[in-house]
């Protein structure tokens, strides 16, 4: 999902600096709406691309405390060397 949005990102840059190519003399209303709605959903791209990222650090947030949690359960008890039993 990143990699689309990231895509859909780039394509809309591309679009833009065609656009900005075009002389400010032939620039036509369809011309400059366009370019400006590029604009808009390049940021609005932008906002959802930083949103899902925020929601991916917090699910491997999540994910990183829920397997060290599930291990400790299996951790090795240790006690004092004194409980310890002696090896030869």
């Amino acid at each position: 999902m990143v990699k689309r949005r990231v895509a859909y990102i780039l394509a809309l840059r591309a679009r833009i600096k065609e656009l900005v190519a075009v002389p400010r003399a032939k620039r036509t209303d369809v011309i400059a709406n366009e370019l400006s709605l590029c604009a808009f959903r390049l940021y609005e791209a932008r906002f959802m691309l930083d949103k899902l990222l925020v929601q991916l650090r917090q699910l491997r947030k999540q994910r990183a405390s829920a397997m060290s949690a599930a291990a400790v359960p299996y951790d090795a008890r240790t006690a004092p060397k004194s409980y310890q039993p002696a090896t030869v």
